[in-house]
């Protein structure tokens, strides 16, 4: 399962040639046609590259919505503490959960729909105790 197709989070897909790949319908729309400050993260043909995720291409099935898989997207994880969220990209960092002043949380400049963003957090919310963000060094303290 991929949370999304950013090189960072399915560059060794393609090692995998038995597995089937797992993302969402609409992370797929966003990978072929991203928007232009999405282009690096893609490493989409608009900047002469070849998508990593294009490797597998033949083994993804699109979702849409939630599936209950035994991998990965947004992971929630039963755990002693509580139920947690392994948020991917959605949350980079404890600060995009936690907010500051006004703001109950804070979005990363990595989406495409802000209105949706805020529903993932409100759902976000529902689902879990505690969350660790994707790329949060303090995540290792956990």
């Amino acid at each position: 399962m991929n949370t999304h197709l950013h090189w960072d989070h399915c560059l060794n897909n393609d090692l995998f040639t038995k597995a089937k790949i797992y993302v969402q319908k609409r992370e797929m729309e966003c990978a072929v046609s991203p928007l232009p400050t999405q282009w690096t993260f893609y490493e989409t043909h608009q900047i002469g590259m070849v998508p990593r995720w294009f490797r597998g291409y033949e083994r993804i099935t699109a979702l849409d919505g939630d599936f209950n898989l035994f991998g990965f997207q947004g992971v929630v994880v039963n755990t002693a503490a509580g139920r947690c969220l392994i948020a991917s990209d959605a949350l980079g960092l404890f600060q995009n959960w936690e907010g500051t002043g006004h703001h109950k949380h804070i979005p990363s400049g990595i989406h495409y729909d802000l209105v949706e963003y805020y529903k993932s957090f409100e759902k976000m919310e529902r689902i879990c105790e505690f969350i660790l963000p994707g790329h949060d060094p303090l995540v290792f303290q956990h």
